[in-house]
């Protein structure tokens, strides 16, 4: 697995990469009520191999909440 400052191609190529079975899922996450997130977003968060997100601090907040423990990577446009 790539280091937490790897770049999104890195982590791309680590969970399986071009020519592989790797998919994008894009979640829509709240943004207070931790209870707002649907069922079908926990099920999909609970099936990824890692997570991308633009603040690793408040998604490491919500797996917890979650009871998931997934790889975090920061991806913003500083990323």
């Amino acid at each position: 697995m790539p280091t937490q400052g790897s770049n999104v191609r890195e982590v791309w190529e680590s969970v399986g990469g071009p020519g592989g079975t790797t998919r994008l899922w894009v979640v829509g996450t709240p943004l207070g009520n931790l209870g707002d997130l649907s069922q079908r977003a926990i099920q999909t968060l609970s099936n990824v191999d890692a997570v991308l997100c633009e603040d690793t601090r408040r998604t490491s907040h919500l797996m917890s909440h979650l009871g998931l423990t997934k790889s975090l990577y920061r991806l913003d446009q500083h990323a």
